[in-house]
């Protein structure tokens, strides 16, 4: 049902039994060295939440949550989603309907297919992907903020509309 990716082994006589080197772009969201992806098979159905402590791929379905905040979420182009997702950045290629909040990126493929919010603090949209839905940027506080001014003493002092009234109670008895 889930699957752990493993390392590729070299046949070729040069590294023979050693492990291949991956080269990763970095919008795809695998590991680092020695990290962990599960991966839900195009086969497989799941719903209900899921939550965990290493990279998330999805290549079948799942319907409902996953809760990685520390780690990535990877949505494949045939996998099918529908739900609340969070994590740390996502790159999503196939078809998703819900609700995104990831820490720092999120990322649709030219494949994607998506309906639904965003809350992240990037974002990027690759020509011919489908999307409709609300985004929200987050924002880092600035570091150089300037610090509230205090009012003056004659600021505060509320206007003294006296005069005002004396006047118009003036005019009414005239």
């Amino acid at each position: 049902m889930f699957r752990k990716s493993k390392q590729k082994v070299t046949d070729d006589a040069q590294g023979a039994g050693k492990p291949a080197e991956t080269k990763v772009s970095p919008s795809d969201p695998s590991m680092e060295p020695g990290g962990h992806r599960t991966t839900i098979a195009p086969d497989i159905r799941i719903e209900g939440h899921i939550r965990g402590k290493e990279h998330l791929e999805i290549e079948g379905s799942l319907k409902g949550t996953a809760e990685i905040r520390d780690h990535d979420f990877y949505l494949g182009q045939k996998g099918r989603a529908e739900g609340r997702f969070m994590a740390k950045n996502m790159r999503i290629s196939g078809k998703l309907r819900g609700t995104l909040e990831a820490e720092d990126h999120v990322e649709f493929t030219q494949e994607a297919d998506f309906l639904g919010e965003i809350k992240a603090k990037r974002i990027s949209i690759e020509d011919g992907a489908y999307f409709k839905g609300g985004i929200e940027i987050y924002r880092e506080p600035e570091q150089n903020a300037v610090a509230p001014q205090k009012p003056d003493a004659d600021s505060n002092r509320t206007p003294d509309l006296a005069p005002e009234k004396r006047s118009v109670q003036k005019q009414e008895g005239n």
